[in-house]
């Protein structure tokens, strides 16, 4: 018998040890970087944030303009959230309404 909901995980790491879907009613912790990757992967969904995010690839692009994408994306993707906040906290204190 087949388990319907979420499919398991394709790409199977250590932060999953026991491998097991969660059920209703149980809890799990999570590591902090898979809680990053998750929170990074709604942000990164969320129609309002996608100017953010073009700006935040702009400046890392300024800022190290020899690099690869590879290594863009990585620093992109470790460093965005904070970017965001302090980003909209700086916004907000010039206008209430820019945000």
């Amino acid at each position: 018998m087949k388990t319907i909901g979420i499919p398991p995980d394709k790409h199977e790491t250590d932060e999953n040890e026991e491998g097991k879907q969660l059920s209703v009613g149980k809890s799990s912790e999570v590591s902090a970087k898979r809680f990053q990757k998750a929170h990074l992967y709604v942000i990164h969904n969320t129609d309002e944030i996608v100017p953010y995010v073009e700006r935040h690839k702009k400046v890392l692009k300024t800022e190290n303009p020899s690099k690869r994408i590879a290594f863009m994306e990585n620093e992109h993707s470790k460093y965005f959230a904070k970017w965001l906040f302090k980003e909209v906290e700086r916004e907000l204190a010039i206008s209430k309404e820019s945000v």
